[in-house]
C-alpha cells in the first residue's frame, strides 16, 4: 500500500521517534525514506532536521547513525530515488551541530568524529568514481589512430626485383658508413654541451676516400705504429 506524501511523513515521524541504535531498526528507516525518496524526499528530510534539534544526546547520536547509513544508501542508490546525500552535505555544519552541542556535547564527540570520517573516505571514493566515468567518456571520444596496412607493417627488404643489385665498391663504401656514424646513445641520457659539439663536426665531416686512408696508413707508419 503506497502512501501520500502527508502520510508518509506521519509514518516516517513515527519511525525516527521510536529509533535507536539496532541496524534493524536503522535499515527500516532508510527502507522506508528510499521507498518514498521519489515522492516526498524533501518532506521526509525535514523530520529529519526536526527532530535531531530535539532529542536526547543518546537520540540525536541515533539519528547521526541513522544518516551514516542513509548516506551509504543514497550514494549506491542515486536520485531520484535517494537524494539525501546532497541534503546531508548542504546540512552538514547544522547536524554537528546538533549532535555534539556546547553543553555536554564531548559525550557524542568520539562517535560523531568516527561518522563524519566515514563520509569523508565516502566523499573521495564518489569523487574517484566521477573521475574516472570523465577519464572513460574523454577515451571515447579521443581519435583512434589507424592500423598500420600490411605494406606498411612488413619490413622492407634490402633488395626488391626493381632495386639495383649493388656494385664492386659498394661494400667498401658500406664499412666507410659505418665507420662515420656515430654510436647510439643509451634511452635517457643527457647531452651534454660537449656532446653536441662533437656530433655537429662529426656531421660536417666529409667522407673518407681512398686518399685519405692511405695518407693515413703513411702517417702510421711514420709514427712506428705500423
Amino acid at each position: 500500500m503506497s502512501l501520500d506524501p502527508f502520510e508518509a511523513r506521519l509514518q516516517f515521524l513515527k519511525l525516527v521517534r521510536t529509533l535507536n541504535a539496532s541496524q534493524q531498526s536503522i535499515q527500516k528507516v532508510v527502507s522506508f525514506a528510499v521507498k518514498y525518496g521519489a515522492k516526498c524526499g524533501d518532506d521526509l528530510w525535514e523530520c529529519v532536521a526536526d527532530e535531531i534539534g530535539k532529542g536526547s544526546l543518546n537520540a540525536r547520536i541515533n539519528i547521526l547513525y541513522l544518516l551514516d547509513s542513509l548516506a551509504e544508501t543514497s550514494a549506491a542508490v542515486g536520485p531520484p530515488d535517494a537524494p539525501y546525500l546532497a541534503l546531508i552535505e548542504r546540512s552538514l555544519p547544522a547536524l554537528v551541530a546538533a549532535v555534539v552541542p556546547a553543553r555536554n556535547g564531548h559525550l557524542n564527540a568520539r562517535s560523531a568524529r568516527q561518522i563524519l570520517e566515514s563520509w569523508h573516505i565516502l566523499r573521495r571514493i564518489e569523487e574517484d568514481r566521477e573521475r574516472q566515468k570523465r577519464l572513460r567518456e574523454r577515451m571515447w571520444i579521443l581519435p583512434v589512430p589507424p592500423l598500420p596496412t600490411a605494406a606498411s607493417a612488413a619490413p622492407s627488404p634490402f633488395l626488391t626485383p626493381a632495386s639495383p643489385r649493388p656494385g664492386p665498391g659498394a661494400g667498401a663504401k658500406r664499412k666507410r658508413d659505418e665507420v662515420q656514424m656515430p654510436p647510439p646513445r643509451a634511452p635517457g641520457v643527457v647531452l651534454l654541451p660537449l656532446d653536441v659539439e662533437f656530433d655537429q663536426m662529426w656531421e660536417g665531416t666529409s667522407e673518407l676516400g681512398d686518399d685519405d686512408i692511405e695518407r693515413m696508413h703513411e702517417h702510421a707508419v711514420a709514427a712506428g705504429l705500423v
